[in-house]
């Protein structure tokens, strides 16, 4: 496998917000017909991922991409104001360098992958290599970069 890092990315995408996680799903008997309903059990996960699919597609007029890729994802995470001095700017000494608490960073990434499933690649099963990284950032949201892997 190949990932050529030198050259441009098919994709270079910062889309501001909150990030909500995908992945966890709650199922239930639908009270009239019986049946099971699956669905997205992630508070703010709906109008993240059309947030997502709307700027990408604004960024996107090309064809849907197939064949490997490898994707990139930095997700930028505001800080708590407990993580400050007072009303300063000023992190504390005692305040942890990472987000290391939830959404953990695999289900952001899964939010991310569905809701560009269709508007810049065909299926994210495409993806065979990933990377994904929280960082604490003054604004939050998700920068995306995708490389075309060449295949075999």
């Amino acid at each position: 496998m190949s990932v050529d890092l030198d050259t441009e990315p098919l994709l270079d995408l910062w889309i501001p917000g909150k990030a909500a996680p995908g992945g966890s799903k709650k199922a239930f008997a639908h009270a009239k017909t019986g049946k099971i309903v699956v669905m997205d059990d992630a508070k703010g996960n709906r109008d993240w991922k059309g947030r997502v699919s709307a700027i990408a597609s604004s960024y996107w007029d090309g064809p849907l991409l197939s064949g490997p890729l490898a994707v990139w994802m930095e997700f930028r995470i505001l800080r708590p104001k407990c993580h400050y001095r007072g009303k300063s700017t000023e992190v504390k000494d005692t305040a942890p360098c990472y987000p290391i608490g939830k959404p953990d960073a695999t289900k952001l990434l899964r939010a991310c992958e569905d809701a560009l499933t269709g508007v810049i690649w065909l299926d994210d099963a495409q993806i065979v290599s990933q990377h994904v990284v929280k960082v604490y950032a003054g604004e939050p949201g998700v920068r995306v970069i995708v490389r075309r892997i060449d295949p075999c």
